[in-house]
């Protein structure tokens, strides 16, 4: 019996203890007070007010509001992190309390768009040297493409659109996009003529001489063996450029005859069509101001002395092939006393022996 109430009476004692230790800090259901564990003289608890701090109180992840005499916490959250920056550094810093994190120095990397190249900041996009691109355009055979010399930017290939462009000695197909160009060649030049007028044209291109009215003039002799027609004169034509027509009364102009231009002191150029076969001997002898002959490729056969005398003779512009004028009969002396003379050629250029002139 002693020892069933020893037991009760320690029970009891238990229970107050842990009453006490209860009611030591714990905030009332508004959580501004709680009891101390200390009783008053009339037996109740005395309670505790907290005092809460004004700012928060914070770690790397949460702030809260925390009483300034025992502790406590409440309105614990985690931060709501902004970014900031500057031109040197960005960090984060709590939109809610004045928390902030160490300064980190920007990390860059290159981005660019159509326009622009740009250095961006991996944590925080802060952006510097914004530039245009510098373009440069390459092209090789088959495309084009433009490149920035200062960024990675690069467009696709895009592939070249041809149009065929000429000048007085050549022709090219030319990317209408990039100015690429492909197949420059020198024109192959055939004579055309009508009624009036003599001109040139490229066989492989649209490319033509400016018409030129036939001389006027001129002496002929019919050969009536051949049904061709001969240039024996001058007669009373009064050009510095003699154009010899294809034909003459419906028949073709084949040769320019013996000494047909001697001593015509007068003549700077001479244009022969794609009707002449031969050039007899001294046909154009001392032609003082004679300058150049232009030949077709259709020309057979030069006789000697055909420039004998003239002392200013630079060239004889031929429509053919290095090929085609070595394969001209000429004969050995067939310019005379005229050395320094050029072959031009639609392929290149000739000395007077058929060598080849290196540009």
């Amino acid at each position: 019996m002693r020892k069933s109430k020893f037991f009760i009476v320690c029970i009891a004692i238990l229970i107050c203890c842990l009453a006490v230790i209860l009611c030591a800090c714990n905030p009332d259901k508004g959580g501004e007070n709680y009891s101390d564990g200390n009783s008053k003289d009339d037996g109740t608890q005395e309670v505790h007010v907290h005092t809460w701090e004004n700012d928060f109180t914070s770690d790397g992840q949460s702030h809260w509001i925390e009483c300034e005499s025992c502790g406590e916490k409440k309105d614990i959250e985690s931060h709501e992190l902004e970014t900031q920056n500057d031109s040197g550094n960005c960090w984060q810093i709590c939109n809610v309390c004045d928390y902030q994190t160490e300064l980190s120095r920007h990390i860059y990397h290159q981005k660019n768009d159509e326009n622009h190249h740009w250095l961006d900041c991996k944590n925080c996009h802060y952006i510097k040297n914004n530039f245009p691109h510098n373009i440069v355009i390459h092209k090789d055979s088959v495309g084009h493409w433009s490149e920035c010399q200062d960024c990675s930017y690069k467009t696709s290939e895009i592939r070249h659109t041809f149009t065929t462009k000429n000048d007085d000695n050549k022709h090219w197909q030319e990317c209408n996009d990039c100015g690429y160009k492909k197949n420059n060649e020198r024109h192959i030049l055939i004579s055309d003529s009508d009624d009036r007028f003599v001109w040139h044209k490229c066989k492989n291109c649209e490319f033509s001489t400016e018409k030129k009215m036939y001389t006027i003039g001129l002496e002929y002799l019919f050969n009536e063996s051949t049904q061709t027609y001969s240039v024996t004169g001058i007669g009373n034509a009064t050009s510095s450029e003699i154009i010899v027509p294809s034909k003459i009364n419906g028949f073709y102009v084949a040769e320019i005859a013996y000494n047909a231009f001697y001593l015509c002191e007068n003549i700077t150029s001479i244009v022969l069509p794609s009707s002449i076969k031969t050039i007899d001997f001294a046909a154009f002898s001392d032609c003082l101001a004679l300058k150049s002959i232009t030949l077709e490729s259709s020309i057979t056969n030069i006789e000697y002395d055909i420039i004998l005398g003239c002392t200013v003779f630079e060239s004889i512009n031929f429509n053919g092939t290095m090929d085609e004028w070595r394969a001209v009969q000429k004969d050995k002396d067939w310019t005379g006393d005229v050395e320094s003379i050029v072959i031009i050629c639609v392929d290149g250029k000739l000395n007077k022996d058929g060598s080849v002139i290196v540009e």
